[in-house]
Parts: C-alpha cells; sequence; structure tokens
C-alpha cells in the first residue's frame, strides 16, 4: 500500500469517528437540563398544619435548596432513598424539603408520620399537573436563586 493511500485511509476514519461523535453527543446524548420545570412563583405548598405557603418563601435565597418530589404510590423504596439523600443533605447544613403530591392534608400527615424526617410538605395534585413538569417521581430537584439548577430521578 502506498503512502498516498495509508494516508486517504486514516483521513477516512478520522472523519468516520467525527461524524459518530457528532451523532452521539448532538441526539443521543440529550442536554436534558430543560427537562424539569417548575414555576416557584406560583407554585403553593401546604405545612403539615394545613397552611398555605408559597414555594418561593420556603427557598433559600442564596443557598442551594433541595426539594423531594414525589407521589405516596411511588415505589416505597425510591421515596425512602430520596429521604436518606434529603436527610443526609440536611445533615451537611443544607436546605432541603419532602414535597407530596396529594390531596388530602391528613392522609399525608399520617402516611409522613412513619419516616424519620421533617419538613413534608404537600403540593395539590392539579397544581402539580399545572406548575412541575418532570418526567417521573420521584425526583430531587436542586434550585438555586429561583431556578433549577439540576435534578436526579430516582428509579428502583
Amino acid at each position: 500500500m502506498s503512502k498516498k493511500n495509508f494516508y486517504l485511509n486514516i483521513a477516512i476514519i478520522m472523519m468516520i469517528i467525527a461524524i459518530i461523535l457528532l451523532v452521539v453527543f448532538k441526539f443521543v446524548i440529550n442536554d436534558n437540563r430543560n427537562d424539569v420545570s417548575l414555576d416557584i412563583e406560583k407554585t403553593n405548598l401546604v405545612d403539615l398544619n394545613g397552611n398555605k405557603i408559597k414555594l418561593s418563601q420556603m427557598l433559600s435565597n442564596d443557598k442551594v435548596t433541595y426539594c423531594l418530589i414525589f407521589d405516596m404510590n411511588d415505589c416505597p423504596s425510591c421515596i425512602l432513598k430520596g429521604l436518606n439523600d434529603l436527610s443526609e443533605l440536611k445533615k451537611t447544613g443544607l436546605k432541603s424539603m419532602a414535597i407530596v403530591v396529594h390531596n388530602r392534608i391528613d392522609e399525608v400527615s399520617g402516611w409522613s408520620s412513619n419516616y424519620d424526617y421533617s419538613p413534608f410538605y404537600m403540593l395539590n395534585r392539579n397544581k402539580f399537573y399545572e406548575y412541575i413538569h418532570v418526567q417521573s417521581t420521584p425526583v430531587i430537584i436542586k434550585i438555586r436563586n429561583g431556578k433549577v439548577e439540576n435534578y436526579r430521578y430516582i428509579f428502583p
């Protein structure tokens, strides 16, 4: 094989690798930072005493706040894993809260008493679908300065 053919083959291989990388990074590895959105100003939570509280008032101004959002019907081990993660974050001094998507505060209050975590808040199911957009629950959302900075879905 001549040097000309050798260099031509190397060039073709490099172009194939570049095309594969382009396809993988452009179409396969999806930048999913926009998969989660929430309207912090319109979202109202209910504490376990039945008091309405704006989510925006619950967030730390200059610090990070972690929110676990879940439905009581989600995988129990996933919920427990999320609550354990929040507890660990809380031990380091970070603000965290568990938000239960449900319509009855008495049921949330009774259910939450089985877990060694606080605070729990309830978010009405209709408001969840209106103001929060996630692919699935449970999800831990990291919020800084009123914006979703990162998130992690919890799977079994």
